[in-house]
């Protein structure tokens, strides 16, 4: 018997581990409806340009990203 729980929960865990390593890179809370989950904001989103305030809509360019190619 606990070699049975043992083995759906590591099922359970890997599953968990695939679906938040997936929504580090693609995270997009606009999908965030209901009560089930909420995604929180991906790398995708985080590292871009055009970043602006949200109380009075500036421009904020030092919030841009800055990635370099080693």
């Amino acid at each position: 018997m606990n070699r049975e729980v043992l083995a759906r929960l590591l099922t359970v865990g890997a599953a968990f581990e695939d679906t938040l390593a997936r929504m580090i890179f693609t995270g997009n809370p606009v999908a965030n409806i209901g009560t089930g989950y909420a995604e929180y904001q991906g790398l995708e989103l985080l590292v871009a340009t055009g970043h602006t305030d949200i109380l009075d809509a500036t421009s904020c360019p030092s919030l841009d990203s800055d990635i370099k190619e080693f």
